[in-house]
Order: structure tokens, then C-alpha cells, then sequence
């Protein structure tokens, strides 16, 4: 570029005609691909079509890459839509799909439109990025009809109105389409599928396969009527005329109507009227001058190549899309067998521009970054002024700021070349003072958990705190560094200081393990209950400290709601989750039989008595001599065929596995009806042992003090020794002695037995050395 610069600095002293620069903007030779990126590296699939909005913005309709790729003035390379797969889908970005999109147009707001080629539809790609179908049903025809009832066959070229309509070239019917405001698709010129290239009104005029186009700045539509190698323009009523070339191949310049072209593929138009040609196998750009004349712009017919020089020196191969722009004179190129984007830069202008590359043009807030670029890139020096004081001076043409004082400021730019100087016409940019937001804490910064703190803002029209709350106010119940981000009314944000809050976090809540048992336990059983802390301890149950347990463990015996509550090094008393213990109760209340006291051979009805259902029952009824002794039934019934005395036991166990037991000691006895007691030593009849007559035990006493009778005694003139055990109808011993002249009184330790028929269990050592065996009732009578 410097030794380009070099060579042509005089161009303002010898004031050569017609000097034109081409440069390469963007992508690498001969290299297909779809990279984006700097410009110098990006990659390119058969550059189709090219369109450039007003900031500079370059559009370029990747055809073979099935993609739609942008060129911001900052020499960035994206993909506006497209995923690179060949398709028909609408959608946001890479999610929609094209087929071989040629052509391509964009209005003043930056919206694209897309001649989807070999989709045969017509789509748009809004600011969003949506790509959305305007019109086309995907068929291959030439049916008008609104938006998407309508066809298209092959549409390639495509430019928009400044009343907002669509013109379309479709390329394999021959006729121009025409797409209004509200959709509607109709035929402008041209007859379907007719060849010709005759001049007229509407369908009578002929074309053969006309490719590009675009409007002038009449309202007129310029086509390149590739087959025809001529020039057409057609008024928005439909008269079709040609302006350029006599239908023969060739690269005639001179008068239009001796020119000739080699398959014309697009066109575009500057302000003045002065129509330029992609030329298609002259490798060479055409102009076309509102005197009518023709001239090659730059290149040299059939000389292909991607030389980036001045005039007849540079070279193109396959410059399919062509595009100017306005506010630097500038005309870009999709050099598509290159795979190259290229423009002209006319030399002989003397006019410098700044065109802004920043994003969001010159409305911008204190500290964004402002970036311009003078045009064109031909000369020695740039000086960049901000208010008349110089900021920068050197030999590129980019500029670029952060520093920018709010108000209105004036940028321009000085370019020289060998002592000439140019002036740029200056822009304006407004620049917005930001906010600057400050934090109140209503509160301290430093509490304890659970505690909070309220962050409060100044005001603006948006918020976003560090942590992505988006309210004026913040309830702060962590620890961490906070601040916001203030919008004002103009879109300008400013980030207040920071605020640390600091919470103390309170010590682990305490926590109850069983260790040993379970949180069901049966009758008699205990559950171990270890706390989480070590020291510091109060066990609770039911809300009610229990006495004394202070311990790491506690032994839980009964049914209730244990907690335990801890004291942790800050002093804070914490209390753990309850822990729910159930002690189930005894299953068996008592049993009883049909009779205690039964002849042999006599059938006894035991019933049980009990506090759960569906419990398991096992009865033992103390008659090793029965060939039944036991019963698992609820209600059995049982035969004793000997006479004595008989312990019944019975075993009671539910569904989670808890049981419960009752023995009754010499429960049942059995004697001969005709010789109670059988004279054997081990039975009683009405209190006297039958066959002892020495040995007396009374069958009831009265133990109520009167000093009557008070206490049960065993008596006889025989007894050397004697041991007396007396037990309840529950089969517990409530009391024993060892001694003949220690009765029972009637008492049960220190409480008075109550009334009833309790059980004795006695044996007599005599004087003879003989030991007898007595069992039997006594009754207690108050």
C-alpha cells in the first residue's frame, strides 16, 4: 500500500483521468472456506453477491458457503445468518438455512434481503438477525400471487425501492418481478420462459436471463442482461429500453450503443447517474456515464487475475456482485472465483470522508470507544482533529477514542499528499455524561446470619446489581462484594464503588444419631442418642429440659420428642431438628381361664386380654404330659388329664417384631374329686395338704390390722425348715421367706396388696428329714 501511495502521490498535480485503486478488503486468495474473523484472515466460498449500507456495513451473499457474512468498517468478517448447510428454514443467526443465495440488497435501516436462488424464494434478515421468507413457495415457477402463493425461478439479482419495493431478477424465466410493500408478487417486464431481447411495455418486452440489478437515482431499474450482453433499464411502469451494447460479445468502449459487453452480471450507480458494470468473462468493470458513453473502469478485458493495482493494471476473476457507496466514492466487488472482496477507490476525487466504525453510530456515552476511518486509504497523511485540537497524525487512515467530554464534538480529518491538503467534511458526535451511582447501606455491613442489610441506589430508568438483580434496592442476607449499574434516560450506564457485607455465620446446627436401638422401640427396650457436640449439651423432650442430661449421650426409655440444644463458641444457644422416639407398650394386659381349680380330664377356656391387634399368640400351658401342651390360638382351649399344679405362660409378638411375656406361676390346679390333694404332698384342698394333718396352711387372712389373722403362717409341731413364695395373677413373686415365723402380711414391698387369690409356692423340711412340696391359693381379704 505505502509504495502504491508512493507512486501516485502527484495525482493532484498531473491530474490523471480516469485513475482507479483497487484493493483487497477482505479474505485470502484462492482459499475456500467460511472463517470469520480480521479481514486478512477470513475465508470466503464463491462471494456471490454484494450489497453496502450507508455506514459502511458490506453484505456479501456467500454462495457456495450457503451463508450470509458481514463486513463491519472496522475490517471485522461475522456471519449474519446462515449455518452453512444447504436448507430452507427460517430463524435466528446460524439457525436458518439457504440454498446457493446469488444475490443480495440492504435498506437504510440495515435490513437484508436475499435472493435464495436455488430455494427459489425471496427471504430478509431484520436487525435481530431473524431471517424470515418474504415471498416464494420453494416451488420453480412464475405464478404471482401474494408473498409465499407466489414462484420464482432462480432469482438472482435483487435491489429495494425507495418505497420500500422489491425488484427482482429471475434469472431462468427471463422476466422482472416486482415484490410491494404489502407482498404482493407480479410480473413487471419480461415474458415467462420467452427469450428475446426486444424493447416494449410490460410482457412484451424480452430478456435473456437477466441477472443483476439495481435502481438509479430516477427510480428506474438498470438490469444486466447476461444472455443479451446488453444494458437495460425499465421504469417502475414497465417500459423497457436498452442503454448499452448491441447484443454482440465482445469489450467495445465508446458510444453505448456501439458497446459491447461479455455476459453482464451486475450493475450498480453512483449519485450522479453514472452506471458501473461487472463485466462477467471480461474480468473487467465497465462504466457507463450519463453522457452515455462506455469506458472499463479499471482492469483489462481477458485479463483474469487478483491484482490489486491502479487502473488497467489490476485484475478480477469472476466479479459476479458489485456495489457502490456514496459517502466515500467507493465501489465494492464479490471477486467470487478469487473468493475475494475487493473495491475501487477513484483517485481522481478530492473529497476526503470520515465513515464512523464504531457500533452504534454517533450517539455514544462517556468512555465508549469512537472509531472512524478516512476514505479513501490513498493518501500520505492523516491528521484527525476532535474540536479543532489535533489528536492524531500518521499514516493510517484509523482513528479511534475513548477520551471523548460529554457534549457535541466536532471530528474531522486533514488528509496530505506532497503538500496538498484536504479537509473533511466534520461529523458530529454527542457524546452522554454517564451516571454516576452511589450506594447507601440502611443498616450495618456486619451482622449475624439471619440478619439483613438494604443496599439502596440513586435513581435511573434501569438497574443491574453484581448479582443480576435488576431492582433500585437490594436485600443483601450474604456475604460478598456488591455494586450496580445505573442506566439514565439516554442509555448510558455508569458502575458505582463497591459495599463489602460481611455475615457471621452461626455454628452448625447440633444433630441427633441413634447409635444404639431404634427410633420404635418395644416395651422395656432404650434408644442411645448421641449429640453432634462434644461438650455444652441440654437434652430436651417434649420441649421440656430433662434433669440432669447434659451428657454427649442420652438413653431414651419412654415415647416422646427429643431435642438437643448446644452451646457453640460465639455463646449462642442452638437447637437441633426433634428426633421422634416411640416406646410401644406391654401387649398383654392379663388372661384368664374358664376355672382355675379342675377335676382331671377337664377342659379349661383361656382368654387373653391385650392393647394391639394382630399380634401373634403362643400358649404354654405348663403340662409336660399332654401330648398338646401348646396352642398358637387366640382364645385355646386345653385338657389336663393329671392332677397337680400348672404354670401357663403366654408369648405374644406383633408385626415389627416386639413381644411381650406372662407366666402365672401354679396357675391351674388339677385334683381327685374324691381325694383332693391324691395324698401325694403336691396338691390342696381348701388350705390343709392332703394326707399332712400335722402341717396346717390356712386358705385366706385378713390382714387389716385388727390383730386377727393379720398374717398368712404355716404351722405344724413337724417343721425343721420352710421357704414360702407367693406371686401375683401375673405370675410375678411379690414375696418370699425363709423363715416359719415370717408370714406374708399382705403387702408388696411397702404397698398393701389388694384384695384377691394369690398363688403359694412352699416347701417343709420335717424333723424326720423328709421334704414336702406345697402349692396352692390363698385368699387376701381386707
Amino acid at each position: 500500500m505505502r509504495k502504491i501511495i508512493l507512486l501516485f502521490a502527484c495525482i493532484w498535480c498531473v491530474h490523471t483521468a480516469q485513475a482507479q485503486l483497487v484493493l483487497t478488503v477482505a479474505g485470502v486468495l484462492d482459499s475456500v472456506g467460511a472463517i470469520n474473523g480480521p479481514t486478512s484472515l477470513a475465508t470466503f466460498n464463491n462471494p456471490h453477491g454484494i450489497a453496502v449500507d450507508p455506514a459502511g456495513n458490506i453484505y456479501v451473499a456467500d454462495r457456495f458457503g450457503h451463508k450470509i457474512r458481514k463486513i463491519t468498517p472496522g475490517g471485522t468478517v461475522s456471519t449474519l445468518a446462515g449455518s452453512g448447510q444447504v436448507g430452507a428454514a427460517d430463524g435466528v443467526g446460524i439457525n436458518a438455512t439457504f440454498h446457493e443465495p446469488w444475490g443480495l440488497c440492504v435498506d437504510s435501516t440495515g435490513v437484508v434481503y436475499v435472493a435464495d436462488t436455488r430455494n427459489n424464494l425471496i427471504r430478509k434478515i431484520d436487525q435481530s438477525g431473524t431471517v424470515t421468507t418474504v415471498a416464494g413457495s420453494g416451488n420453480f415457477g412464475t405464478s404471482d400471487g401474494q408473498g409465499t402463493a407466489a414462484t420464482f425461478g432462480n432469482p438472482t439479482g435483487i435491489e429495494i425501492a425507495a418505497d420500500g419495493s422489491l425488484y427482482i431478477a429471475d434469472h431462468l424465466t427471463h422476466i422482472i418481478r416486482r415484490i410491494s410493500p404489502n407482498g404482493f408478487v407480479s410480473t413487471l417486464a419480461g415474458s415467462a420462459y420467452i427469450t428475446g431481447n426486444q424493447n416494449g411495455v410490460g410482457n412484451t418486452a424480452r430478456f435473456n436471463r437477466p441477472y443483476g440489478l439495481t435502481i438509479d437515482p430516477n427510480g428506474d431499474i438498470l438490469v444486466a442482461d447476461e444472455w443479451n450482453h446488453l444494458i437495460r433499464k425499465i421504469t417502475p411502469a414497465g417500459v423497457v429500453t436498452t442503454i448499452a451494447g448491441t447484443g454482440i460479445v465482445g469489450s467495445q468502449d465508446g458510444p453505448a450503443g456501439g458497446a459491447t459487453f461479455n455476459y453482464p452480471w451486475d450493475v450498480t450507480v453512483d449519485s450522479s447517474g453514472n452506471i458501473f458494470i461487472a463485466d462477467g468473462y471480461n474480468d473487467v468493470i465497465r462504466k457507463l456515464d450519463v453522457s452515455g458513453n462506455v469506458s472499463t473502469y479499471v482492469g483489462t478485458a481477458g485479463n483474469s487475475g487478483a491484482t490489486d493495482a491502479i487502473g488497467a493494471a489490476a485484475t478480477f476473476n469472476g466479479a459476479t456482485g458489485i456495489a457502490y457507496l456514496g459517502s466515500t466514492d467507493e465501489i465494492y466487488v464479490a471477486d467470487a472465483y478469487n473468493n475475494l472482496i475487493r473495491k475501487i477507490v477513484n483517485l481522481n476525487q478530492q473529497t476526503v470522508a470520515l465513515q464512523v466504525t464504531s457500533t452504534g453510530g454517533t450517539d455514544i456515552c462517556e468512555g465508549d470507544t469512537f472509531s472512524v476511518k478516512a476514505a479513501p486509504e490513498i493518501f500520505q497523511t492523516y491528521d484527525f482533529y476532535v474540536d479543532n485540537i489535533l489528536q492524531q497524525s500518521s499514516t493510517s487512515p484509523n482513528f479511534a477514542t475513548a477520551t471523548l467530554a460529554p457534549g457535541n464534538r466536532a471530528l474531522m480529518v486533514i488528509a496530505y499528499d506532497n503538500g496538498n491538503a484536504i479537509q473533511s467534511i466534520p461529523i458530529q458526535v454527542n457524546v452522554q455524561a454517564v451516571p454516576d451511582p452511589f450506594l447507601t447501606a440502611v443498616g450495618p455491613t456486619t451482622f449475624y446470619e439471619g440478619d439483613s442489610v438494604t443496599l439502596v441506589s440513586t435513581s435511573g430508568t434501569s438497574y443491574l446489581w453484581s448479582n443480576g438483580d435488576t431492582n433500585a434496592t437490594l436485600v443483601v442476607k450474604t456475604s460478598g462484594t456488591y455494586w450496580i449499574d445505573v442506566t439514565n434516560s439516554v442509555g448510558c450506564t455508569g458502575r458505582s464503588d463497591s459495599i463489602v457485607v460481611d455475615v457471621i455465620q452461626f455454628s452448625e446446627l447440633p444433630t441427633i444419631s441413634i447409635i444404639e436401638g431404634n427410633e420404635t422401640l418395644c416395651h422395656g427396650e432404650t434408644a442411645t442418642l448421641e449429640s453432634s457436640y462434644d461438650n455444652n449439651n441440654q437434652w430436651y423432650v417434649d420441649g421440656f429440659p430433662i434433669s440432669g442430661a447434659t451428657n454427649k449421650t442420652y438413653v431414651a426409655s419412654a415415647t416422646g420428642t427429643y431435642q438437643v440444644e448446644a452451646t457453640d463458641s460465639l455463646g449462642f444457644t442452638l437447637l437441633s431438628d426433634p428426633v421422634n422416639i416411640v416406646v410401644k407398650g406391654k401387649q398383654i394386659v392379663d388372661f384368664s381361664a374358664s376355672e382355675i381349680t379342675v377335676d382331671p380330664n377337664t377342659e379349661v377356656q383361656f382368654s387373653p386380654t391385650v392393647n394391639e391387634n394382630d399380634l401373634d399368640f403362643f400358649w404354654n400351658f405348663g403340662d409336660a404330659t399332654s401330648s398338646q401342651n401348646t396352642s398358637n390360638e387366640e382364645f385355646p382351649r386345653h385338657i389336663y388329664e393329671n392332677t397337680g399344679t400348672y404354670t401357663v405362660t403366654l408369648i405374644t409378638s406383633d408385626l415389627v417384631g416386639c413381644s411381650d411375656t406372662l407366666t402365672k406361676q401354679a396357675y391351674i390346679t388339677v385334683g381327685d374329686a374324691d381325694n383332693p390333694g391324691g395324698g401325694t404332698g403336691t396338691g390342696t384342698t381348701g388350705g390343709v395338704p392332703g394326707g399332712d394333718t400335722d402341717i396346717f396352711i390356712p386358705t385366706a387372712f385378713t390382714p387389716n390390722g385388727d390383730g386377727k389373722n393379720d398374717i398368712f403362717l404355716v404351722r405344724g409341731v413337724i417343721i425343721a425348715n420352710l421357704t414360702m413364695q407367693i406371686y401375683n395373677q401375673w405370675g410375678e413373686m411379690i414375696f418370699e421367706s425363709f423363715d416359719q415365723s415370717q408370714g406374708w402380711n399382705g403387702r408388696h414391698g411397702s404397698i398393701a396388696a389388694q384384695n384377691g387369690t394369690y398363688v403359694y409356692v412352699i416347701q417343709v423340711d420335717t424333723i424326720n428329714g423328709e421334704t414336702r412340696n406345697f402349692k396352692g391359693h390363698i385368699t387376701l381379704i381386707r
